[in-house]
């Protein structure tokens, strides 16, 4: 058990987790011999402990990016495909287009919702702008480790947030009218 936890973190390149791990070990094994408890209970100890998904900070933060910008891709594809089924209950009357009543809330939000994926991007993207070059004219290069302050991503997270909400409430709207207009027998 201790062979795999080793060899994971050694794919994973963490090295000096491996060597810390061992050294650890090595002296609770030291400990136990001393005291005479089980062996087997203390390794179940380390594994309970080693189970409690501990990550480095930079992992959680890379994890981060990567399942909001997934949530955000996702968020986006949703929106166009409500759009599309919206569409298939459009009516057309010569140059006039016909959506159903239930139909149109729906679509204002999934409008809102990708107006919402924008100005996320945009308002993001012109904070850490903002930030980075009064860092510049403070003196900072571009290799100088700075603190982000987290409050001025909030505006930026309220947009992601607020996207992932009317998307969802769209769905909802959408899936109640499909489910009011099903013939089932």
């Amino acid at each position: 058990m201790v062979r795999v936890h080793q060899e994971n973190l050694l794919r994973k390149g963490r090295r000096g987790q491996v060597e810390e791990s061992f050294v650890k070990l090595v002296q609770v094994l030291e400990l136990v011999s001393v005291q005479g408890v089980e062996v087997l209970t203390v390794l179940a100890l380390i594994i309970k402990v080693n189970k409690e998904n501990k990550m480095i900070l930079k992992d959680v933060l890379e994890s981060y990016k990567k399942k909001t910008g997934t949530a955000s891709t996702i968020s986006r594809q949703l929106g166009f495909a409500g759009i599309a089924i919206i569409w298939l209950f459009v009516s057309q009357y010569g140059e006039i287009f016909n959506i159903p009543n239930e139909l149109i809330l729906p679509a204002i939000l999934i409008v809102i919702s990708l107006a919402f994926d924008l100005l996320q991007y945009v308002v993001g993207g012109l904070i850490y702008g903002i930030f980075n070059t009064k860092m510049k004219k403070l003196g900072f290069k571009l290799e100088s480790e700075v603190v982000f302050p987290g409050y001025l991503n909030r505006p930026a997270l309220i947009f992601y947030y607020s996207k992932i909400i009317t998307i969802f409430i769209a769905y909802g709207l959408i899936l109640s009218f499909l489910i009011s207009h099903l013939n089932i027998n």
